[in-house]
């Protein structure tokens, strides 16, 4: 296979995209669209040693010669990737689409996407990739969707607001039912706070959502807490933790416990993957825009809420990314 691949937006998480997807031999083109020279400083030379295995073009803008690319992956930030969405389709042919979480700042857009990107038969996925781990792989086979499931996801601080779409997701991937109702329970000492990025917010506090099948997740990030991640499962009389700042993954199951530890993949590993498993499969292990959008539903009513009581109006755009 020669696979042609274009980046829009090659920052942090592009850029290890970029790493991850040179290592791959059926790669034969990266076409990379970034503006700001710092960026592609920091994307050059993390792909130093593997520069000369493909062709690697940067470019400021769409304007270049080339229109077929087999798989477009997103990594900007994300208040403009609706306008980047209809740009690119516009001008270039695409079959696969990969967009960076939060995939948009608002349903609205998000609804948009995907109605223009149906219309244009690009097969889209939202990049929260933990339901593709092998250790939460294994967690699934173990957990009895027909019992209800307890999940709480923990830290300090984990960036919760923008990282509660990943726990969303997996919350979904374990419970095996997509129910479109949840109730969100907002705890009165939540507050929002500035972003270490510019324009963006966090939450600190504690948030609680109940499905209707009466499975509950909750998330919590507090100084309170131990400077780790950790999320906790109970599901038919098991209990299942992880520490995903050591790296432990502890079962007690019928009062036997045992701990193993585990290696998450980076990005970088992910994005090599992507591409083998497109050309065995023609499919990823994340969740299409179509299911993602129930979780982004979730994520945006409990956002906007803290910020509607934080700010005193309404808001409609989650400054999230």
């Amino acid at each position: 296979m020669n696979f042609n691949i274009l980046i829009f937006g090659c920052g942090n998480i592009g850029s290890r995209h970029l790493q991850g997807l040179l290592k791959n031999k059926n790669i034969s083109n990266i076409s990379i669209i970034e503006k700001n020279i710092a960026s592609i400083k920091v994307a050059k030379k993390r792909i130093l040693n593997n520069i000369d295995k493909h062709k690697v073009l940067f470019y400021k803008n769409l304007n270049f010669k080339k229109k077929k690319f087999d798989l477009c992956i997103i990594a900007t930030t994300s208040e403009k990737r609706l306008t980047y969405i209809k740009e690119i389709i516009k001008k270039k042919l695409i079959k696969n689409l990969i967009i960076e979480k939060v995939a948009f700042q608002n349903i609205k857009d998000l609804r948009q996407a995907e109605i223009i990107l149906k219309g244009k038969n690009i097969t889209t996925w939202v990049n929260c990739p933990r339901r593709s781990y092998k250790i939460y792989k294994y967690l699934k086979k173990k957990i009895n969707s027909k019992n209800k499931i307890l999940m709480r996801v923990r830290g300090n601080p984990w960036n919760m607001a923008s990282n509660m779409i990943h726990f969303i997701d997996l919350f979904m991937f374990f419970s095996k039912k997509l129910n479109r109702k949840y109730a969100v329970t907002l705890y009165k000492n939540n507050k929002i706070v500035k972003s270490k990025r510019k324009q963006f917010i966090e939450i600190k506090g504690k948030i609680k959502i109940t499905n209707l099948n009466g499975d509950i997740l909750i998330f919590e990030d507090s100084e309170k807490i131990k400077k780790e991640l950790i999320i906790e499962i109970e599901n038919n009389k098991n209990f299942y933790k992880i520490n995903e700042s050591k790296l432990t993954f502890n079962m007690n199951e019928k009062n036997k416990q045992s701990e193993v530890k585990f290696t998450p993949p980076f990005q970088s590993y992910l994005s090599e993957f992507y591409i083998d498993r497109l050309i065995k499969y023609n499919d990823l292990e994340l969740s299409k825009i179509s299911e993602s959008y129930y979780a982004h539903k979730i994520l945006f009513n409990i956002v906007n809420a803290q910020l509607d009581k934080h700010y005193k109006k309404k808001i409609i755009s989650c400054p999230i990314s």
